[in-house]
This record gives structure tokens, sequence and C-alpha cells, in this order.
């Protein structure tokens, strides 16, 4: 049996070769394992560290310039990198999950830099994905948040995927132009569920974009009213 199964994997090898996610080239060997050929590679020349999302001051150490936004930010990428926007698009409205895999494993290793070199500790942390409506999971099928969240998880930072729900369906925040507008539009959609699994907690909010802060501001609103502690949202990009 392991002979067949070795000699199938083979064959799909030869026959169906791994392409990069990107720009569709064939991957070497060492390559496959994060989708991406060396010239699609995530580049890491980033600076490492956290930024305000109100005034966008980045700073390796949480910024304590503007607390009443309720969380720090950390973000690698801008939105316009060619590269992280096509594995974005394809993860999300493409259904390519293996896009998360490299995004995944990108943010998790910035995300242990920034936060060694900010003297965060990992203890008391829990990882949440933003969560979507139940309509929307449907449709697409996945939540991409909780796909680039993976990588992350461990004893020390386990994921809970149920602890914040979506309780009401919102227009997409992409096609509202006006700050005001967004933060109207995701007001009230999300609820605790479970309380005493935040109570006390730092929160790793974990999303794809993070473009007027709107949903994230809203997230760590509930987050707080149930108890939450320090919360630091986690996304592979932001608009600006």
């Amino acid at each position: 049996m392991q002979t067949l199964s070795r000699l199938f994997r083979f064959f799909e090898a030869v026959l169906f070769p791994p392409l990069c996610l990107v720009c569709r080239a064939h991957l070497k060997t060492e390559e496959r394992s994060r989708w991406l050929c060396g010239n699609c590679a995530i580049p890491f020349d980033f600076p490492i560290g956290f930024f305000c999302p109100f005034c966008r001051r980045r700073s390796p150490v949480i910024p304590s310039c503007h607390p009443e936004t309720r969380f720090a930010g950390i973000a690698p990428w801008k939105y316009e990198n060619k590269r992280i926007r096509e594995l974005i698009h394809l993860l999300k409205y493409e259904g390519v999950k293996t896009a998360a895999i490299p995004l995944g494993e990108a943010l998790q290793s910035y995300f242990l830099r920034s936060a060694a070199r900010g003297g965060i500790l990992f203890s008391n942390f829990i990882v949440i994905p933003i969560p979507l409506h139940p309509r929307k999971l449907r449709k697409r099928g996945f939540n991409q948040s909780l796909l680039l969240a993976h990588p992350l998880r461990s004893s020390m930072m386990p994921i809970l995927q149920d602890a914040l729900v979506r309780i009401r369906a919102t227009s997409s925040q992409t096609a509202l132009e006006s700050r005001e507008a967004r933060a109207r539009n995701i007001y009230g959609s999300f609820a605790v569920k479970s309380p005493e699994a935040v109570c006390g907690k730092n929160i790793l909010l974990v999303d794809d974009v993070l473009t007027s802060g709107a949903t994230m501001r809203e997230a760590a609103r509930v987050l707080k009213k149930a108890g939450a502690q320090r919360i630091i949202a986690l996304t592979a990009a932001r608009t600006s």
C-alpha cells in the first residue's frame, strides 16, 4: 500500500506539477511548501513594530499616543504591494485556500519579531480571527482570517474561533468610501459568545486587510466590554 501511495504521488507530481500562486511558474522542490517561487517570495524588507491605528505612527513598542483606539496594529505590508494584493485576492475572492499558507507563515514570523522587539510576552494571549457572518461563511466556504491565524496557534496562544461572533450581516466595507459610513455599517455586528473565555485575556485579532480600522475598532470595543485587556490587531496588509 505504501509503495502504491508513493507511486501515486510521483505520477501526480509529474503530471500536475505545483505552480507558483502568483506568476504560475513551475515550483522547485524546495519552493513547494510555501507555494511561491523564488521571484515571488514574500520579502522581509519592512520595519518591525506596531502602529497607532489613529495617526498611523509606527513604533518598536506599542504606541500610547491614542489609547482611545482600543488596539495597537501590526501590518507588514501596504495593500499596494502587488504580490501581497494578489495573494489576498486569490484567498478572499477566488477561494484559493493555499494562498493563506505563505501569508500566514509570514505573518507569524513578523508578529514574533515585533513582539520580541517590543517586549511582548505571549502568556495570557489568545488568538481570535475576525469572524464572518454565517451567511457569508456558507457562501465562501471558509473564513480567510482563520486560515491566516493557523500558523500562530500554540499552547501559549490558542485560537478561539467561536469566542467572537458576527450577529448582523453588513454591506462590504470596501464598497463604502468614508470612515463614518464604515463605522455605521459595522456597528453592532459583533458579539462575544463566551465572555469568560476573553475576560482578563490579551487578544491577538487577526484579519486580512486593515483599511479605515472600523472593523477592528468595533471588534475591540465589544471585546473590551467583555473584559479583554490588551488587544493587538494583526493583518497581512493595510491600505495607508
